[in-house]
Parts: structure tokens; C-alpha cells; sequence
């Protein structure tokens, strides 16, 4: 296996982002829109950023050869891959065969908005570059040692020896915030930290010794806090009322991934911007249960830590919302989370108040830097 560029493709649930990294990152791209009207292609190189209106991209095929299409030339020398479900088969960055896809396949039925645009990057990938080399980086992997009460549902114990447990998601993002610390030589593995990862999809996770010992979503990816369209954790009994009273398991589905959450407890929309300036009444309160609920998370996982040294918000709405983050820390200051308001309004780095016991920061996650780093590690591996 050669060094040379390494180009990974992150593919969400209505979004395509890429990136080709050398000794640096090259450039960025990010698709955004896939399925609405109207889609945006915007390209980050050599500090200028370029936006460009597109028509109608249907489905993430079609945006994928777009993206391919508008952005710089590049001949990969390896293609690293955001798999958001590796179940407990892949606990680590792996070169992407034939056998392993189809495996994949078997595990989009608990992360449906994500597993197969996950694939489709992968299948679109090996059509342009057809002799080059695919790593599959998975979200599941960083939660793969969580402790056995953690990993446990209060299921019969057969039903966890056969793969019914708890996975945890958004690792790549945890990952790369740990390894932004740890550049900046903070102590990962003495510090009791808690990552909350707050945007279309939400969780929260509690490191300790460097390495998650609990986080909000479990075996699929609508678990947890409430999301943009996701529920969050209901009650069983719901589910099952629902399924009794006429609905199918295709119709629960829908209803739990794409019509809950902020959009269904809103009526408006899933997108907390636009509910931050709303003054509907059902705006409000799904900011309201949203934050309540993330509040709960924030001082479980502290207890379950026996304390908190450093609180990292990210994500779209954990780096861009600061009432919520506000709303999030409120009466937490028994525990030492102490938010300045003014740095805190102005998103700055360190949002804490100067000597609060609990540093609470605003970070940007890199999952393109984090997914680089393990396919060039693997390639070098594999030499």
C-alpha cells in the first residue's frame, strides 16, 4: 500500500461531506439537501469557499456524483468511509469486502436514516475509483469496551449472548474531540468528561480513563434524547399500544425516526434554529423538553462519573445554540457547571465561568479528520 491523499466521504441522513487530506486537510466539500428542492454544494480550498445552488438531488446517489463531479481532482490513494452501525462485528476501522457490505446491509434496520447512505457512498466511491483501496470507519467502534452493566438491556440474558445490547453512536465526533484535547495536552485520561453531541441526531456520552463507560443512544439510533425527527426513548408500552391499535412495524418506524421529536412535538419543524425564533407555543415546548431532557442526561452521566471535570458541547446545535446550552446547564451548579453568559452568547471556546469547577467548552467536531487519520493508520498497517 502507497501514502498519498486519502478521501473520505461522510454520507448523512440528507447530506454528503467530503474531504481530502495529505500532510492537511486539501479541501472540504458538503452537499447539503438531499431530497428537497433545492440543494446547495459548498467547497472550502486554500481558505475560499465557493457555494454553488443546485436543482433536485433525489436520493444520495445522485448527489454523490455531483459532489464527485464539482470537486477537485483527486486520485485517493485510500477511501475512509463513516459507517455509522458496525454492530458488535466491527469494533474497528476495517478494508471494506464484498462479505463485510453484506453484512452492513444487516444492520440498517436500526440506523435506517444513515446505514444505507452509508453503503451508497461506499458502491459510488468504488464506481469512480475502481482499484482503490475503501476503509469502513464505524461510529459504533469507540463505544465497542463499554462496561457489561452499560452494554446490558434488562432483557433475558440470551437476548444480549445473540446482539441484543446497547452500541452507542457518534464515535468518530467523540473521537475526534478527545484528540483535539489531547493535541492541546489536556489529560484525557484523568479527566471525567462528559461529550455532548447535539445536532440532527443528539447524544450524550461519559468518558473516563479515555474511553466511554455509558451514552444515551443504545441499540439503534432513535434512543436517547430527543432529535431533530428522532423520539428519543418512549415508553415500551407506547410502542406496543401503537402497534395494537392498527399501525405496522413499517408505520412505527416512520413515526419514531422522521415524524417525532423536535419536528413532531413542534408541528413546524426539526430544525432548532428555526423553533429558537418561533414564539409558537409548540415551539417552545419542544425546546423546552428538549433541553429538560438533556439537562437529566447531563446529571446522570456526571453521577455515574462520581463528578465532572470538562463538559464539551458540539454539533450543529451544541456549537450554534447557546439557550440551549444555557438551558442544558441551568441548576447544574451544584455539580460545578457554571456557564459565563457573555462568553457563553458568544460561543467562544471556554464558556465556563473563570474558576467554575467544571470547564464547559464549545468545540467543532472533525469526523472527516478522524476518519482520515484511521484509514491512513490501516493503510500503513496493511503495508
Amino acid at each position: 500500500m502507497t501514502t498519498g491523499p486519502i478521501l473520505t466521504i461522510n454520507c448523512g441522513s440528507s447530506s454528503v461531506r467530503a474531504a481530502c487530506f495529505e500532510a492537511d486537510v486539501r479541501w472540504r466539500a458538503h452537499f447539503s439537501g438531499i431530497g428537497r428542492t433545492a440543494a446547495q454544494l459548498t467547497i472550502w480550498r486554500a481558505g475560499e469557499m465557493t457555494t454553488t445552488e443546485l436543482s433536485l438531488a433525489a436520493d444520495h446517489r445522485q448527489a454523490l456524483e455531483a459532489l464527485f463531479s464539482a470537486m477537485p481532482a483527486v486520485a485517493p490513494a485510500a477511501i475512509g468511509h463513516r459507517v455509522v452501525h458496525g454492530g458488535a462485528d466491527f469494533v474497528a476501522p476495517t478494508l471494506v469486502e464484498p462479505h463485510m457490505e453484506a453484512r452492513l446491509r444487516d444492520f440498517a434496520a436500526m440506523a435506517p436514516l444513515h446505514q444505507a447512505a452509508n453503503i451508497a457512498g461506499i458502491e459510488a466511491a468504488r464506481a469512480r475509483w475502481p482499484n482503490c483501496p475503501q476503509v469502513a470507519c464505524f461510529d459504533t467502534a469507540f463505544h465497542a469496551g463499554l462496561p457489561k452493566a452499560a452494554a446490558m438491556m434488562a432483557l433475558p440474558r440470551d437476548m444480549f449472548a445473540a446482539g441484543l445490547r446497547r452500541f452507542g453512536f457518534h464515535g468518530l465526533s467523540i473521537a475526534s474531540i478527545l484528540a483535539a484535547l489531547a493535541r492541546e495536552r489536556v489529560d484525557i485520561g484523568s479527566e471525567r468528561i462528559v461529550v455532548a453531541h447535539l445536532g440532527a441526531g443528539v447524544s450524550m456520552t461519559a468518558i473516563q480513563g479515555g474511553r466511554s463507560i455509558e451514552t444515551s443512544m443504545g441499540f439503534s439510533t432513535v434512543s436517547g434524547l430527543p432529535m431533530a425527527t428522532r423520539s428519543g426513548d418512549i415508553d415500551p408500552g407506547a410502542v406496543l399500544h401503537l402497534m395494537r391499535t392498527g399501525r405496522s412495524a413499517d408505520e412505527v418506524e416512520d413515526l419514531l425516526y422522521r415524524q417525532s421529536g423536535l419536528f413532531g412535538m413542534s408541528g413546524l419543524s426539526g430544525d432548532m434554529a428555526e423553533l429558537l425564533a418561533s414564539h409558537d407555543a409548540g415551539a417552545e415546548e419542544a425546546v423546552d423538553v428538549f433541553c429538560r431532557t438533556g439537562r437529566r442526561w447531563l446529571a446522570g452521566l456526571a453521577g455515574l462519573l462520581g463528578g465532572l471535570d470538562r463538559l464539551v458541547f458540539t454539533g450543529g446545535i451544541g456549537e450554534n445554540a447557546p439557550r440551549v446550552r444555557m438551558a442544558m446547564c441551568e441548576g447544574l451548579a451544584f455539580m460545578g457547571v457554571e456557564l459565563d453568559a457573555t462568553r457563553n452568547a458568544a460561543s467562544a471556546g471556554v464558556i465556563s465561568r473563570p474558576g467554575a469547577p467544571v470547564i464547559v467548552e464549545v468545540r467543532a467536531a472533525d469526523e472527516e479528520g478522524e476518519i482520515a487519520r484511521d484509514t491512513r493508520a490501516l493503510m500503513m498497517a496493511l503495508r
